[in-house]
């Protein structure tokens, strides 16, 4: 399954960067200059591994460089910024600004600190590398710290541009700085492998899952999130249309009751819910079909996916925590 996401202007409206930048002309004795326009260099697509976390199911890390220093980090498309945990990276003082930062997450989990210039790459290259805000969490522990020192994930890699900042308005997300140094890399495209027995499974975590991919997509396979709000308007397959969340910062997808009363014939909130002891938990492997509009075209991305079996997940959401 692949989707893709725009890059975000600085007030937080989401939307796409193109076009050349104008080179002033000169003028010498008394002939004038002219400006003349350029293209911005094509966007070479820039990859990142996706990996399965450890600190508990559907938790994707990727491996953020930051300083030039390796940093696993949640993949999340429900926040906007970089974010890492005090002392995980080498930080001069002078990179400090004076700008404070606090933040909670959709679970209640909050992270705070303050926010400091530094070099983002998303590989061990210097190719994609920007020099950007982060936000650096010094609240590590406590039973509210969304991102704790002993976990794997060490910080938030937000992709969603101009939504829900981490850094406050100080802080915007990787896409955007890259967009401003090149035009060209205008959206995101992001896939995750199938599972081969299409619930779950459980992979190595140095085997990867998927890939985030940074370039240039054409409107008719892109699909925009509307400011300000994770979702996207989605038609399922009653005609039902339903704004839905996909944030990969979250554990599951999260559907409104009345679209599955909707979909699943016969469904009971008394026996098909609350699966496994998990409050709201769907159970019964139910298969749903569902299309996003791509962005300025009449197609359609469609897909399908199965609710999970009780039998299979009642162990894997026994370690869930919330983000």
């Amino acid at each position: 399954m692949s989707g893709t996401g725009n890059s975000g202007n600085g007030n937080g409206g989401s939307g796409s960067g193109s076009g050349g930048t104008t080179q002033p002309g000169g003028s010498g004795g008394s002939g004038s200059g002219s400006g003349t326009s350029t293209s911005p260099p094509p966007a070479n697509p820039i990859s990142m591994n996706i990996y399965a976390g450890t600190d508990y199911p559907n938790e994707p890390i990727v491996v953020v460089y930051i300083n030039r220093q390796p940093v696993k980090m949640l993949l999340d498309t429900g926040a906007s910024g970089v974010l890492v945990n005090q002392g995980v990276v080498n930080l001069s003082q002078t990179a400090f600004t004076s700008h404070t930062f606090s933040v909670t997450y959709g679970g209640g989990t909050t992270a705070s600190g303050t926010v400091a210039i530094a070099t983002v790459c998303p590989t061990s290259s210097t190719v994609g590398c920007v020099t950007m805000p982060i936000a650096v969490n010094s609240q590590t522990s406590g039973s509210n710290a969304a991102f704790p020192s002993n976990y794997e994930r060490q910080g938030d890699f937000g992709t969603d541009c101009g939504y829900d900042l981490q850094g406050g308005s100080n802080a915007f997300c990787y896409l955007y700085y890259l967009w401003q140094q090149n035009p060209s890399y205008s959206s995101y495209s992001l896939s995750f492998n199938v599972p081969s027995n299409t619930f779950y499974y459980t992979p190595s975590n140095t085997t990867p899952i998927g890939t985030i991919t940074y370039g240039s997509f054409t409107a008719s396979n892109m699909i925009s999130y509307p400011p300000y709000v994770v979702a996207a308007n989605v038609i399922y397959g009653n005609s039902l249309t339903v704004p839905s969340r996909f944030d990969t910062g979250s554990y599951a997808n999260f559907l409104p009751r009345y679209a599955l009363q909707s979909e699943i014939p016969n469904f009971s909130t008394s026996s098909d819910e609350n699966g496994c002891g998990v409050l709201g938990e769907v159970q019964g492997g139910f298969n749903l079909y569902y299309q996003i509009s791509y962005t300025n075209s009449n197609s359609m991305f469609s897909t399908t996916f199965t609710t999970e079996p009780t039998s299979d997940m009642c162990s894997v959401f026994q370690t869930i925590h919330l983000f």
